[in-house]
This record gives structure tokens, sequence and C-alpha cells, in this order.
């Protein structure tokens, strides 16, 4: 990658990258063959006058949902050319979750305030998730949750807000467990796990030194009673959450 990737995204058939910088924008590496990526392909780029640098991305079915100054949907059925579908909001997006056609977005405005918002999707999104998202926020019993100055956990309100000693970088559900990476500059540092059987009153359970990751998300996917994370330095690791 010419610039640092800010987000990631498997596809089918490839992977798509984020970047920022002067060279910025997104980016998709086509797998040529197993564990061989080709060289990246700038699909859509980043410029002064329209600055793009994708900082989350999931793709279902073939569809690229994006998240930067809103969310947008792209349809990938070329990916050297992927085509907007359909755009929603005006602030930057950092993370976002899908519960159904509902959208969870967290972000802030271009006065830096935190800003949390459902968005009705335009059209139906079908078809089933490729890889494993890396965002700071997640869906749990229709409650969305962002881990990123605070675990914070909002029905219509707030319904608590938990202070983490960093940054959160990613975030993952395991019954009434959520488990929240954090992190500094240096990235992904620690593994927090909080029990939140009460949402209102998240209780800490216990912490985890993690290897240090460059990654601004860290893509985590509950399997069972296992952890999976994809940490940059670190690796993908595997974790088993004993009760």
């Amino acid at each position: 990658m010419p610039e640092r990737p800010l987000s990631l995204a498997l596809s089918s058939e490839g992977l798509f990258a984020g970047a920022e910088g002067y060279q910025g924008g997104l980016y998709y590496l086509q797998l040529v063959s197993k564990g061989m990526l080709s060289a990246p392909i700038l699909v859509i780029a980043s410029t002064p006058v329209e600055p793009f640098q994708p900082m989350s991305m999931q793709v279902i079915g073939d569809r690229l949902y994006l998240g930067y100054l809103g969310l947008h949907a792209y349809d990938i059925t070329d990916p050297e050319q992927p085509e907007r579908v359909w755009s929603a909001g005006g602030n930057i997006v950092r993370g976002f979750s899908l519960d159904g056609d509902q959208v969870f977005t967290f972000g802030w405005t271009i006065l830096s305030e935190y800003v949390r918002h459902p968005i009705r999707a335009p059209e139906p999104i079908t078809g089933l998730l490729v890889g494993i998202p890396g965002s700071v926020t997640d869906v749990h019993k229709g409650n969305f949750l962002v881990a990123y100055d605070t675990l914070e956990i909002y029905q219509l309100t707030l319904l608590s807000q938990t202070a983490l000693p960093e940054v959160g970088v990613g975030v993952a559900i395991h019954t009434d467990w959520v488990l929240v990476a954090v992190g500094g500059d240096h990235g992904a540092a620690q593994l927090l796990i909080f029990d939140i059987q009460d949402p209102a009153l998240p209780e800490q359970e216990s912490a985890l030194d993690l290897p240090v990751s460059q990654l601004n998300a860290v893509p985590m996917l509950m399997r069972g009673p296992h952890l999976i994370l994809a940490n940059g330095f670190g690796g993908v690791e595997v974790l088993r959450l004993e009760p």
C-alpha cells in the first residue's frame, strides 16, 4: 500500500483497503492465489477537492458499505469499478453496525462533536457478510454499543457510559459479555471484558494484554467460546473465553 491503511474489508475475490494521505482513497487487491494478493489498484481516489478516506467498511453480498463523510453503499459487481448506489448523512462515520435494514453509526461532526444515530437503509440489505468487520461498534439485544473514549450502550437514550483506559479500536459480543480492544497511538494494547447482563450497569471482569498492532480498528469475531482477532503485527490470534 502506498499509504497507511485506515480500514479493511474482505470481498469474495479480494480485499478492499481504505487509505489516508496524499495517495489515499479506496484500493482493491485481488486474490491471485491462496495467500497471494495482487498489487493494490486505486479504484476511488482522494483529492484535495473531494477527500475520500474510508474509516470503516463491510462487504455484504454485492455491496460495499463504507463510512467516511456519511455512510455509502457501492455496487461491487466489478470490484475495480465500484458504483455508488446510495449515500446517507454527512458527518464523519468512524464505525457502524447493521441490524436488519437499520444501520447504527458513530462518528463526529466537523466541530469534533461526537454523534451517534441510526440510519434506515434506502434499500434492503441482503446477502451474507464477507469476512470479519473491524469496527468500534456492535449491536447486542437491540442495544447499540460504542467503544471509543468510553464504552457506551444505547437504546433510544444512553443507558450507560464506562471509562476506558485508552481509545477503543474493536468490539465484539459473546452472550452477555462485551469484549473491547483498546490502545493508544501504538494500536491495540489490551482486551477488556465487561459483563453487560444489565446494560445500564456494565462491570469489567478482566483484562488481557495484547501484542502491539498498528490498526485503527481490530477485526474481532466470536465463534462459540473462541475469540479471533486480526491484530496487525500481532498476527491472527485465537483466544478461548472461560466462564
